[in-house]
């Protein structure tokens, strides 16, 4: 509920979007296969390993709030509306920019989630479906037997494929995305429903987000499930938590609209479209770093602000229209007791 938000979660959930769109800039634009100085490999380095703690971040603000939401499957299909119509969206807008080479791509928009357009949502939606099957016996555990399941999962989910890909030099995430991004999720619950404090102040948790940061392979940042990511996410709600900051109509602004930002600038088929043809980044590879930066920057906040007008409007047109259809539904409703029962 809106009433219900706080202002230093949603501020956090603002800045995973903003590092989410850094880390596409270097993973889509392509800065990171190319041959440049060292201000923009470090600039580049950097880019990269926030992509998924940023991911990891937004999972485990939704698992914060794992034992107090009500699940609704009005929300599923306000989801499913929305990610088909960003596809659509991206699908004319690319071909209206650049030609019809991308017409063949417009049938992905119908089943957008079926055809992983976005990995994010097809992982989000599951957890979202999951959460009110497993809570029940969540709510069961004593603070020592769910560290326990914590422990036990997290050895065969982050800490031995995190040690395989780093011997190896590759990718390991053996149970998939969407079983990495649930156990995120649980950790998130675990942190709200035993009000857990990592440090007792917010200079541990900076110093210590700073220094995996630089120090860290990104061996141990790329995917959702290894053990870099996951700490950091952790550590940024620890710090986020401590804050003290009141929420108000600009931060609620841009933290409603951060999944829509997300499916705008993020699509399976025209990521290389849309940052190389559109925004440019080739011409930043051999840049001076700081023009680097000031790109960077600029399509960030660029993409932040038009997604989130996008959005704005398009949640006012669904309110006023199917929004009051569901929402009315007796089904629905019935559904949603089923589920929440």
């Amino acid at each position: 509920m809106k009433s219900e938000r706080k202002g230093n979660l949603e501020l956090l959930r603002i800045l995973c979007m903003i590092l989410i769109i850094i880390h596409h800039y270097c993973l889509h634009g392509g800065i990171q296969d190319a041959e440049t100085m060292i201000g923009n490999q470090f600039v580049s380095h950097i880019g990269l390993i926030i992509g998924r703690l940023a991911s990891n971040g937004f999972v485990i603000i939704t698992g914060y709030f794992l034992f107090q939401y009500k699940f609704k499957v009005q929300k599923i299909i306000k989801l499913i509306l929305e990610t088909i119509f960003y596809a659509i969206l991206t699908n004319i807008v690319m071909i209206v920019l650049l030609g019809d080479e991308f017409q063949k791509y417009l049938a992905y928009s119908i089943f957008p989630i079926s055809f992983k357009v976005n990995w994010f949502i097809t992982a989000y939606l599951s957890i979202y479906i999951l959460i009110p099957l497993i809570r029940p016996t969540l709510n069961k555990l004593t603070k020592q037997n769910y560290l326990i399941l914590l422990l036990i999962l997290g050895i065969a989910i982050t800490i031995i494929p995190t040690c395989l890909g780093m011997i190896y030099n590759t990718d390991v995430e053996p149970f998939g995305e969407i079983v990495s991004v649930l156990y995120v999720a649980l950790i998130g619950g675990y942190i709200s429903k035993f009000d857990v404090c990592i440090f007792k102040n917010k200079i541990g948790d900076i110093i210590f987000i700073l220094g995996g940061l630089l120090v860290a392979s990104e061996r141990i940042y790329l995917r959702n499930n290894q053990f870099g990511s996951i700490i950091i996410a952790v550590l940024l709600l620890d710090l986020f938590k401590k804050m003290q900051i009141k929420n108000n109509k600009l931060i609620t602004f841009f933290s409603s609209s951060c999944l829509g930002v997300l499916l705008l600038h993020d699509n399976e088929f025209f990521n290389e479209a849309v940052w190389k043809k559109i925004l440019k980044t080739e011409a930043y590879y051999t840049a001076p770093t700081l023009n680097l930066i000031l790109h960077i920057f600029v399509c960030t906040i660029a993409i932040l602000l038009i997604g989130s007008i996008i959005d704005y409007i398009r949640r006012k047109i669904e309110e006023k229209t199917i929004g009051k259809i569901l929402d009315r539904s007796k089904t629905l409703e019935k559904v949603n007791e089923i589920f929440n029962n």
